[in-house]
């Protein structure tokens, strides 16, 4: 695998690997509890849509199929065994697709699938920057949920 790729991959397993031993411990309830706060999401909802996310951004810079349902990532309810179970099938897939990506040009461009002929077109690099960057920013928005959920009165 070429270094930025690997380095790509290398942070995103650390990620996730951190993500399990966040949700590993919790409760039901601390896994699906939303911050009182307009449009906040649940660590459920926030690692489902983040899996969701990650899968199909690899899927398009590879020019791969993918399945997803974006609306039902966010109506989640989870216990943290099936939430950890996912993780970690997940995490093995994102690893084959990253040993499959180090074959593809990151100038390649690719087609957005989900927006029709009009859609539009990333660069293979931009398609895996881009999971890395919202894999950052949900692994945050976790961690705080997880912190306010604590903090709750």
């Amino acid at each position: 695998m070429n270094a930025a790729l690997a380095g790509t991959w290398s942070e995103l397993e650390d990620t996730f690997s951190e993500l399990v031993a966040l949700v590993e411990p919790l409760d039901e309830a601390a896994i699906n509890w939303r911050p009182p706060a307009p449009d906040s999401n649940s660590i459920a909802v926030l690692v489902r849509h983040t899996i969701g996310s990650a899968s199909m951004w690899c899927s398009i810079a590879l020019d791969e199929p993918f399945e997803r349902d974006r609306d039902a990532e966010f109506r989640v309810h989870e216990s943290s065994a099936a939430l950890v179970a996912a993780l970690r099938e997940f995490v093995s897939s994102l690893g084959g697709q990253f040993e499959r990506l180090d074959a593809v040009d990151p100038a390649s461009e690719h087609h957005d699938p989900r927006r029709g002929s009009d859609g539009e077109v990333h660069t293979a690099g931009w398609c895996i920057a881009h999971v890395l960057s919202h894999t950052g920013e949900h692994w945050g928005q976790i961690q705080l949920t997880r912190d306010l959920y604590r903090a709750r009165a």
